[in-house]
């Protein structure tokens, strides 16, 4: 009977060291599974304020972008009102010109007239 009690103890004593590794194992899964956790965790956040970063620097690009493209349609504006202004004021001195001398003016508009004529002539003379 001491070899059976010897053997029993061994069959024991293997069922408690393979009871040992089990937990070890077990163990050890449930630690890399929660260092991968984490891992992903700490990878998912990184790309989170990455793509918080980015979208930070796309939104202040596009908000320079929006105020530079302000600035340049208030600047063609008024670019415009300017020189609509000066058209007007050149048409009005024209017209008070005309009015304070108007044989002149006729003398000038029949100048303008013969010299763009004489180079509409000069024009198709050469074509032919």
């Amino acid at each position: 009977m001491n070899t059976e009690k010897i053997a029993q103890e061994a069959v024991d004593k293997a069922q408690d060291v393979a009871k040992d590794v089990l937990d070890g194992a077990e163990n050890a899964v449930h630690s890399t599974r929660k260092a991968v956790h984490s891992a992903a965790h700490k990878a998912e956040r990184a790309i989170d304020e990455f793509g918080n970063e980015k979208r930070h620097s796309i939104d202040n690009i596009a908000s320079r972008a929006q105020h530079f493209a302000e600035r340049g349609i208030r600047h063609a504006a008024d670019t415009s009102h300017r020189a609509r202004e000066q058209f007007y004021r050149a048409q009005e001195r024209a017209n008070e010109y005309v009015s304070d001398q108007p044989g002149k003016s006729m003398a000038i508009a029949m100048a303008a007239g013969a010299a763009l004529a004489t180079l509409v002539i000069m024009a198709t003379r050469r074509r032919d």
